[in-house]
């Protein structure tokens, strides 16, 4: 299955990959957030306890356009840290 927005598509396994529910993850619900793919990639690695500069080894990223991507997500979620857009994320079912 797969699902288009932001002007990318996505394939459905590619954002269960980390979830032991697979079929549970709300794509609809990201795609009403606008969260982007780069996004939910960095939403991911939070989930797993990764740090800035781990995040930029493994997502060839500066260090600044993490930040900015964090502070646009944790805009989205309206969360204030990334423990909390984690949570926040596992509740509306997009992670």
């Amino acid at each position: 299955m797969v699902f288009y927005f932001t002007g990318m598509y996505i394939n459905k396994k590619s954002f269960s990959q980390h979830t032991e529910e697979s079929n549970d993850i709300n794509i609809e619900r990201i795609a009403q957030l606008e969260i982007s793919y780069r996004e939910y990639g960095l939403l991911q690695a939070f989930a797993h306890g990764l740090s800035n500069k781990e995040i930029t080894a493994k997502l060839f990223l500066t260090e600044s356009t993490i930040k900015t991507h964090v502070s646009n997500l944790l805009v989205k979620l309206n969360a204030k840290r990334r423990r909390l857009a984690v949570q926040m994320a596992k509740q509306e079912k997009i992670l």
